[in-house]
């Protein structure tokens, strides 16, 4: 018996797999059967809920072009810059002091970030780095002596004994946000793509019967 009890526990993951697919199958069965429904009934609805949901991800597809492009042409700057005493096409490197290190809760991730303020060239910067763990690791106190590196005017790496810590800030390319990129407009075309057909059925349907034998 005891073996037998060990088995169906092993079991008991694979049983939750296969019934989170048959759950998304579901869904997926469900919402084909009622876009049929809307077309063969309610056509005109059918058309404006898609026309709803183009008007919905084309802002958002034109915002994350931008936002790849952006994180493109600022990576490649980035690369192609050089240290000088300021400018924008140039970085500087600075010694700085660690004023305090703040652990909050992230409102994104439901997970913790770090937040360190440093006081350079006079004024006071919050950085938030991308590495929280690397951070509380390294076990900087208040008071202590980093160098960091400034790309204009933000702050985008701090380093300390031979570590560096990058900043959310840090400019480079995220290859995986330019698949994010073409599934959205993939998605927006989609949408057109039915909305487009939709319209074609509604017109189709409104057309008298006459005109259709007549154009025949």
């Amino acid at each position: 018996m005891p073996t037998v009890t060990r088995c169906l526990r092993r079991r008991e993951p694979l049983l939750d797999h296969g019934a989170f697919h048959m759950q998304n199958m579901s869904a997926g069965v469900g919402v084909s059967i009622g876009v049929s429904v809307l077309s063969r009934r309610h056509p005109r609805l059918l058309f404006w809920i898609l026309i709803g949901s183009v008007a919905a991800f084309v802002p958002l597809a034109i915002w994350v072009t931008a936002g790849t492009i952006q994180q493109f042409e600022d990576s490649r700057s980035y690369a192609a810059s050089r240290e000088c005493a300021s400018g924008e096409a140039c970085y500087q490197n600075q010694t700085a002091t660690v004023v305090r290190t703040t652990i909050r809760p992230d409102g994104y991730t439901s997970s913790r970030e770090a937040i360190v303020t440093l006081q350079l060239a006079g004024t006071q910067a919050d950085v938030r780095l991308d590495d929280k763990n690397a951070w509380s690791n390294a076990h900087v106190n208040a008071g202590e002596t980093v160098q960091a590196l400034v790309w204009r005017g933000r702050v985008i790496q701090v380093a300390r004994g031979g570590a560096t810590f990058r900043s959310v800030d840090f400019p480079s390319f995220d290859w995986s946000n330019v698949l994010v990129l073409v599934l959205a407009w993939t998605v927006t075309a989609i949408f057109a793509y039915m909305a487009f057909q939709t319209r074609r059925l509604v017109k189709q349907r409104e057309t008298p019967m006459s005109q259709w034998s007549a154009a025949g």
